[in-house]
Formats: structure tokens, sequence, C-alpha cells
């Protein structure tokens, strides 16, 4: 909402002052000096329509970088989550069903809190700290028969040196 009003001062604003200027040139400007300079004023039409064009064309290419950049990292993070769900399954039951709740609580919080909190340009400390949650569960695993160990290096690719 504070986009949309800071967008509608700044264009509202410039339209008034354009309409403003163009009032106090017809109102002391005699029509005889205008009709003279009428093709000057073309050029500059034109190069200011230029200059408009390209610094929009500059602003819509940097918007979509951006807007780009958001959705790699936030198929990255779901691509990880999904790869952390699947190594859960090599998990015994209970320590697997408490680990994937966890994932499961945090897309819940990333979905319905985070992703509206960043239109905001706000964090969501839930969020972040379920995030740590289960950081701090993936550390506390420890793989303690041969088949488990096993497991998480071929389906976790876990390096074993």
């Amino acid at each position: 909402m504070q986009l949309l009003s800071t967008g509608l001062f700044y264009i509202g604003g410039s339209v008034l002052f354009s309409v403003l200027g163009l009032w106090l040139v017809r109102k002391f400007a005699p029509y005889e000096i205008l009709e003279g300079h009428k093709e000057i004023a073309g050029f500059i039409y034109g190069i200011l329509g230029t200059i408009y064009a390209v610094i929009l064309g500059f602003s819509v290419i940097f918007l979509w970088e951006q807007y780009h950049d958001a959705e790699t990292v936030a198929d990255r993070e779901a691509s990880q989550l999904s790869n952390l769900h699947r190594l859960a399954q090599a998990l015994p039951a209970d320590r697997q069903e408490a680990f994937t709740l966890s994932l499961e609580k945090y897309c819940r919080l990333v979905i319905d809190e985070e992703w509206p909190l960043m239109d905001e340009r706000k964090p969501s400390a839930r969020a972040h700290e379920q995030l740590l949650e289960i950081w701090r569960e993936g550390q506390a695993l420890d793989p303690q028969t041969g088949n488990e160990v096993w497991s998480f290096l071929t389906r976790g690719k876990i390096d074993s040196s």
C-alpha cells in the first residue's frame, strides 16, 4: 500500500508540476514568440521521448532481473527442502517423523507468514527460528548402524572423508 501511495504522490506531483508550468508559459508568453519556436520544440520533445524510453527500458530490465533472482532463490530453497525430506526417509521412524514435521512447519511458515511479510520488507522471526530448529535437528542426527550410515552416504551424497 505504501508503494501505491508513494507512486501516486510522485506521478500526481509530476503531472501537477507540468500543468502548472504549461499554464505559466501560456499566460506570460505571447503566441507570436511560441510560434517561432515550435520546430525546435519538436526536436526537444523527440530527444526527451528517447531519453524516457531508454530509462524505462533499463528500469524494466532491472526489475525483471530482480524478479528472476527472487524466483531462483525460492526454487533453490524448495529444492533443498525436498532433498532434506528425501534424506529423512533414511531415518528411524521416530526421528523421521519429527524431522519431516519440522520441515513441513517451516514450509507453512514461509508460505503463510514470511512471503506476505516480504512485501513489507520485513523478516519472519518465527520462520527463521524454525529454520534454526531444522539445522539443530540435522546436526543432532547421528547414524548408529551400518545401514543408517550407508543410507546417508548414498541418499545424501555426504562425503565420507
